[in-house]
């Protein structure tokens, strides 16, 4: 039996993932031009290279598709490290900055 639902909730999936990287775009530009600092800086180069890798992941599943599954396994273990390393970029800028804040009495 075959579900033709499943192509639609992909396509839904990385359409509300693509919104939220907007979103999350939007928002790390405007926290930077607020208060440019360090933390800021780091927030929104996180943005940045989340919002890059969204389309460089779709670029290199293609790619390695084209050498065999075992290809897209490895690349598929290459853009989890990848994002990660942009997740840890993106959590100490918003660290950084919560620590920097001085709570209000």
């Amino acid at each position: 039996m075959i579900d033709d639902s499943i192509p639609i909730t992909i396509y839904i999936g990385q359409a509300l993932h693509f919104l939220g990287l907007i979103g999350l775009v939007v928002a790390a530009s405007i926290l930077l031009y607020k208060k440019r600092s360090t933390p800021t800086i780091l927030i929104f180069i996180g943005a940045i290279l989340s919002f890059l890798a969204f389309f460089g992941s779709f670029a290199a599943n293609y790619l390695a598709a084209q050498h065999g599954a075992e290809t897209v396994v490895k690349m598929q273990g290459y853009i989890g490290t990848a994002g990660g390393i942009i997740y840890l970029i993106l959590i100490s800028g918003f660290i950084w900055l919560g620590i920097s804040l001085k709570k209000n009495r």
